[in-house]
């Protein structure tokens, strides 16, 4: 059903060092790869597609894109 709307939760995450595109670059190229979508210059990342026994590798993924900054 292409009009359906399907019930989620978005987190918006943006950085003071990098533009939208190199975060998610960066997140993509990350292991595990994370997948996000740029809107209004914020990657978002669509919680719905993250199963929770894959939280803690997400959460690691983004702290690892923080703690390479620049």
């Amino acid at each position: 059903l292409p009009l359906t709307a399907l019930a989620s939760f978005l987190v918006a995450v943006t950085s003071d060092q990098l533009s939208a595109q190199e975060l998610v670059t960066r997140l993509r190229q990350g292991k595990p790869p994370v997948v996000a979508r740029i809107v209004d210059n914020r990657a978002l990342l669509d919680l719905r597609t993250v199963a929770p026994a894959e939280e803690k590798d997400l959460i690691a993924a983004l702290a690892a894109v923080a703690a390479r900054g620049q």
